[in-house]
């Protein structure tokens, strides 16, 4: 009936209901109404739209109130957190941000209240309802509510995983510098230029800069060859690997060998960025392989120059025996006699020749006693000072108190001898020759640089000269035999190979530096023993003779009849046999008769040894004089040979001969 109620109608739906008149009056109204609807209902649709948006946001969507209270909170926080919303409303920030967080959090939101309409953003963590901790990314900016209060909306994300990927990705960094930094190896990194990214700490000591003065420069100053170094890059780059010795050069200019190996650095995409190698300084382990080969090889050597030596004294044993006997029939005085004594002079002096190619091979006995060395170098230095060149100076330091060794009185003077004949040698102008004694203690690190040391108390006795000095191919041949620096004529080479094999036999070693123009220091290091030494014996003993049976067991010919002729020049009876087999039968056919065997160590069919087995089951009382050319025992208990009474070495000599068997015969 009236325009108010015909617009309610419309509203209602019941448009048929109002007259025509009332509506055309109405018109405005109805579609100003009409608008309205509609703007409320794409209000509506807007609202829900972006609730809908929040509420299924990945990420946590909260409003709080100006002093951190939580007035809202979406649904995703219970799949971060494991709050439920409504658990965390009326909560404060305070109590659910880390307290190292909350400082920074708090900046924030005064930073946003100060300045409405400004974006913050901050880095927090937030307790879970498990009790750990949620790494939140948030961004925060400030408005105004309905009501015209200020709250702050903030979008956080939680980016634990990513923190932790990071927290490992620090931990494995900081875990393999540590690895880089503590190796004792050298680890060096270069880019694909050859440019040096890394240079650890063993790195710097091996080469002696510092990482400022390598970085960023080319790998080429750390090689005593910088092509060799290029090789080696491009041999990683084409095979990812590589390993090889090579030379390198220390910031003083010394090379030293190292042993590398070599990786390729790849980066995300897999390709080559660089390479990275990890060196071995190898100069110890270079140093002992050399001189465990020099050793090896002057073992080889020791048992060849034995071999030679056995060979020898066989002949010598030929040419002394004959000549003694030839002699013994020449009236003294004849010229025949003359020759004579000239033949067993030189065979005497191819023996002592011969001796020292045994000494050098370790196999000459030595006849140790304690020794006091302080009184030996002295009176041997007295003979120098005599028989060297006056423009040599020669100086002795003997301290009191050096301990007393285990020596041969006359071997070690040979040492002595040999070493300072030879320093005079290297200084033809004149120079000094110093001698020393010292008592030293050679402990496990010296050992480690001379392999073939033992660790313990030692006199060292030592020969510096200031000579000409000797290159290192020199030095690393100078204890072999035969091997000289000298003219043709002048030496045999066999000189520091005796002293070498002296100090071998006697448990000790010798050692030499040299530098050319500056001179050489050899080192002869004897072990010490407890006691005084005791005074030689100044004895002789005339030459004895006798009427027994004797069989002699020879295999060589010659050796064979000299023996036989000079025990018989003494008056014995001899039998003879060429081995152990053909001795057996003649000892059970004349067994009762022979009063003593002499029999070689080596021979063919059966040895000397076997051949004292057998004999002494068939007679527990026979006697043996064991011959040898070859090797020498420390004394008769060491071969064990049944019913062994001396050893006796070759050549034979009459002297020697009539001793040993008389010894033998009447002990």
């Amino acid at each position: 009936s009236d325009e108010a109620t015909a617009l309610r109608c419309l509203q209602a739906g019941a448009a048929d209901y109002v007259p025509k008149e009332h509506l055309v009056r109405i018109a405005p109204a109805v579609t100003g109404a009409l608008e309205k609807r509609k703007a409320g209902e794409k209000l509506r649709q807007s609202e829900e739209h972006f609730r809908s948006l929040i509420e299924n946001a990945l990420d946590i969507i909260s409003v709080l109130e100006v002093d951190g209270t939580v007035r809202y909170v979406s649904p995703s926080a219970e799949r971060i957190l494991g709050y439920r919303p409504e658990e965390l409303l009326g909560k404060n920030v305070s109590d659910l941000v880390h307290p190292g967080d909350l400082r920074k959090v708090k900046e924030v939101l005064m930073e946003g209240i100060r300045n409405p309409g400004t974006t913050g953003s901050v880095e927090f963590r937030v307790r879970t309802t498990e009790g750990g901790w949620s790494h939140q990314e948030a961004l925060g900016r400030a408005g105004v509510d309905e009501a015209g209060a200020t709250i702050v909306v903030i979008n956080s994300r939680d980016v634990t995983e990513r923190k932790q990927a990071e927290e490992s990705l620090r931990a494995s960094k900081e875990y393999a510098t540590s690895l880089i930094e503590s190796s004792l190896d050298m680890i060096i990194a270069v880019d694909r230029d050859r440019k040096i990214i890394e240079f650890n700490r063993a790195a710097q000591e091996a080469f002696g800069y510092l990482p400022e003065e390598v970085l960023g420069k080319s790998v080429d100053l750390l090689y005593a060859d910088p092509e060799e170094g290029r090789h080696v890059h491009l041999t990683t780059v084409e095979s990812g690997r590589c390993v090889q010795e090579i030379r390198n050069l220390r910031k003083n200019g010394e090379v030293f060998p190292t042993l590398l190996a070599a990786s390729v650095l790849r980066n995300s995409e897999g390709e080559v960025v660089g390479v990275m190698g990890i060196s071995r300084d190898v100069t110890e382990q270079r140093s002992l392989e050399r001189q465990l080969l020099h050793s090896q090889k002057m073992q080889s050597i020791g048992t060849l120059a034995g071999g030679i030596a056995h060979d020898f004294n066989n002949l010598l044993t030929g040419i002394i025996g004959y000549a003694e006997l030839a002699r013994g029939e020449v009236e003294p005085g004849k010229e025949p006699h003359q020759y004579l004594n000239i033949i067993v002079e030189q065979g005497m002096r191819a023996a002592s020749l011969v001796s020292q190619l045994l000494q050098f091979s370790r196999q000459e006995k030595t006849e140790r006693r304690p020794l006091e060395l302080t009184p030996l170098v002295k009176e041997t230095v007295e003979i120098l000072q005599r028989t060297l060149p006056e423009s040599l100076t020669i100086r002795l330091e003997a301290p009191q108190g050096i301990a007393p060794v285990k020596g041969d009185p006359a071997q070690v003077q040979q040492v002595i001898l040999n070493l300072c004949v030879n320093a005079s040698h290297a200084m033809p102008e004149g120079g000094d020759l110093d001698l020393g004694l010292e008592n030293v203690l050679l402990d496990d690190a010296y050992c480690r640089r001379y392999p073939f040391a033992r660790s313990g108390s030692y006199v060292c006795l030592s020969v510096r000269d200031t000579g000409v000095g000797m290159p290192p191919e020199v030095q690393e041949r100078i204890f072999e035999p035969f091997f000289t620096t000298k003219e043709l004529g002048q030496g045999t080479g066999l000189g520091l190979a005796m002293v070498y094999g002296i100090a071998k036999s006697h448990e000790g070693h010798i050692t030499v530096e040299s530098e050319v123009n500056k001179g050489s220091t050899f080192r002869v290091y004897l072990p010490t023993v407890e006691g005084p030494s005791p005074q030689p014996s100044n004895g002789t003993s005339p030459l004895p003779r006798g009427s027994e049976t004797l069989l002699l067991v020879e295999d060589d010919p010659s050796v064979l009849q000299v023996g036989k002729a000079l025990l018989q020049n003494l008056g014995y009876t001899v039998l003879t046999a060429v081995d152990g087999e053909e001795a057996l039968e003649v000892y059970r056919h004349f067994g009762k008769d022979v009063a003593l065997v002499l029999t070689d160590l080596v021979m063919p069919r059966m040895s000397g040894d076997r051949m004292c087995e057998v004999l002494i089951r068939i007679d527990p009382e026979v006697k043996v004089v064991v011959m040898s050319g070859h090797s020498r025992p420390e004394g008769p208990g060491d071969l064990k040979i049944p019913g062994m009474k001396a050893w006796m070495e070759k050549p034979l000599t009459m002297n020697v001969l009539a001793h040993t068997v008389r010894d033998a015969l009447e002990e």
